[in-house]
């Protein structure tokens, strides 16, 4: 089995070590010039593109930890076919499949698949990624975690000036063929795109102590030793006083794993932080993203108890961007139910029991499209050749369907190879 669970570290070194299996659903690639692996068709990236029969992408990759890094885009088609593209590997790798074309990124550069082909440039980074974003205007925007200061100059992949960061990140703006890079403080928790700016929610630390002070932040006699900021990492802030944007001193991280969404200049999620003079095990967070105050409602079933799951819950979580109005917010657990919450007081009905438990399984994964939900999970015991299943439900119809089945073998290729990162095709 790979070596893998769910959770979030805060560790010195090379940084957030959040070893989980992400599997998205992608689709196939039509190309001119391909060799084979096992029976993966490896295509050449001068000549790949993105055929209208493909349904689901899937990244599989070496983890940060292992000696070396490697990594395969597996593109599967309506039938099971399996074709891949090589990459440099990229841990928690994420996926972004919109109306530009399918983007993703290994260390060494990024990459946009579409119809017409697949355009490669050189984007130097860590190897731990955080988040990606489709920028309003087009483009991406994605995070990156390096590590402690130290750490990180003695890579040589820290920016060289500017204020002394404690615990940094690396934003990576891509677009029209090339990106740039820079340094940013933080550990991220939550990171959501708002508008055509990228927010972080971490701990506080250097260069933000004195100011977040100074917004009434205090240290604690236990760890986390500091409460959480909110910063803008995206565009960079030019001085410290605009990226800090506020300070809660009562959370403390543990956000949902994937899930953020962000509506009317607000970030909104799931956090298994239990609220101050309350037993709730989960809350929905409101954080505002100018200055106002985070606000965590506890999350209550329809007879106004705490509902009856465990904090480990949100590990596994994704949010929907979907909701059937403003007042509510959609997700689904590490326990494979969806859930709509009701922003205002929390009280939370199940919308949907897929039968998969993603804190239970490596293999186990979730992603929204739209007012659907699909979940990738193995069919029968562990193999490295085991078959997986593909399904889609519709939450405003409530119709299930099973959409394809496919054995992706990645383990077979390199036993070293770990589910990360999945897209679905979108719409129309």
């Amino acid at each position: 089995m790979n070596r893998q669970f769910f959770g979030h570290v805060r560790a010195p070194g090379r940084g957030l070590r959040v070893l989980v299996a992400l599997c998205l659903v992608m689709g196939v690639l039509a190309t001119s010039g391909c060799s084979s692996v096992d029976r993966w068709k490896i295509l050449d990236g001068s000549t790949a593109a993105l055929a209208d029969d493909v349904v689901m992408a899937v990244y599989v990759s070496h983890q940060s930890s292992d000696s070396s890094m490697s990594g395969y885009v597996l593109l599967v088609d309506s039938h099971g076919g399996v074709s891949a593209v090589r990459t440099s590997g990229m841990d928690l790798a994420q996926l972004v499949w919109d109306e530009q074309g399918l983007f993703f990124s290994d260390t060494d550069k990024d990459y946009l698949l579409t119809g017409q082909g697949l355009d490669t440039w050189a984007s130097s980074k860590t190897d731990v990624q955080v988040a990606a974003f489709s920028k309003p205007g087009g483009g991406h925007v994605s995070v990156y975690n390096l590590g402690f200061g130290d750490s990180a100059r003695d890579l040589g992949q820290a920016d060289e000036g500017g204020e002394d960061l404690g615990y940094i990140e690396q934003v990576v703006d891509s677009g029209d063929g090339g990106s740039s890079r820079y340094d940013v403080a933080g550990f991220s928790s939550v990171t959501a795109l708002c508008g055509s700016s990228v927010f972080s929610v971490s701990e506080v630390g250097d260069p933000y102590v004195s100011l977040a002070q100074a917004m009434g932040a205090s240290q604690r006699t236990s760890a986390p030793v500091w409460p959480d900021m909110l910063t803008q990492i995206y565009p960079k802030p030019l001085s410290l006083e605009e990226g800090l944007k506020s300070v809660d001193q009562d959370s403390i991280g543990d956000y949902a794993l994937r899930g953020s969404v962000c509506r009317d200049g607000s970030i909104l999620t799931i956090s298994a932080n239990p609220m101050k003079n309350t037993n709730a095990a989960l809350s929905v967070v409101t954080w505002p993203t100018d200055g106002r105050p985070r606000v965590a409602q506890p999350i209550v079933g329809p007879d106004g108890k705490a509902l009856p799951v465990g904090s480990e819950i949100v590990s596994g979580t994704s949010v929907a961007e979907w909701s059937p109005d403003s007042d509510h917010l959609v997700w689904i657990g590490g326990d494979g139910v969806v859930r709509s919450t009701e922003l205002s007081h929390g009280t939370t009905t199940t919308l949907w029991d897929s039968g998969a438990e993603r804190i239970r399984s490596p293999y186990t994964t979730f992603a929204f499209s739209g007012s659907t939900v699909y979940v990738l999970d193995p069919v029968g015991a562990w193999a490295p050749d085991m078959q997986m299943r593909l399904r889609s439900h519709d939450l405003v119809t409530g119709e299930t369907r099973e959409v394809l089945t496919v054995k992706l073998g990645f383990e077979r290729v390199d036993k070293g190879l770990c589910l990360r990162g999945i897209a679905i095709r979108p719409a129309g």
